[in-house]
């Protein structure tokens, strides 16, 4: 298994070394506000805490270089903004395609935000295991308004304009 490989390959992989298994995949509808967790986790080194006291929230900068897809191949980059979110948009299609035909389980992160409880009972059917009360001690540390995360967001916004991305700023 290598970096960059396609879906099939990955879980034919994983399921032939691990036995039966089965997938969950969470994606978000939000590609952008997805790069900027992936870039706050990477360079400020915050994903999510139990105290906000102590949390960097200083702004990430959206540049060539941070436009990597780090959960998939980190070596691509995309010269445009625009480029990136076509391309991981494709990705997550691949990813809810794939998911339905092999009878996986695909969550949205939108829809999890919006009813964590629901979110929780369909893992728990998925993995015929009991439901049981989710909570989690940690807090979000990323839902402010993209403006307050990102360094150089009128820039980004400027590249985004009249796309069908614009929408991911609000």
């Amino acid at each position: 298994m290598q970096l960059g490989c396609d879906l099939q390959t990955l879980t034919d992989s994983l399921s032939g070394a691990l036995g039966d298994v089965k997938f969950m995949f969470l994606t978000r509808r939000n590609i952008l506000r997805r790069q900027v967790s992936n870039l706050r986790c990477i360079y400020k080194d915050v994903s999510h805490t139990k105290n906000l006291e102590n949390v960097n929230f200083d702004k990430v900068r959206m540049d060539s270089e941070s436009m990597r897809d780090w959960s998939y191949d980190y070596t691509k980059r995309h010269a445009q903004l625009a480029d990136f979110l076509e391309a991981s948009h494709a990705r997550q299609e691949a990813v809810r395609q794939f998911a339905a035909a092999r009878g996986e389980l695909h969550l949205e992160y939108e829809d999890f935000e919006k009813n964590p409880l629901s979110g929780a009972e369909r893992i728990f059917d998925f993995l015929e295991v009991p439901r049981i009360q989710a909570k989690s001690p940690l807090l979000k540390t990323g839902d402010r308004p993209l403006s307050d995360l990102i360094e150089n967001y009128d820039e980004v916004s400027r590249s985004l304009k009249d796309t069908r991305w614009e929408s991911m700023l609000e």
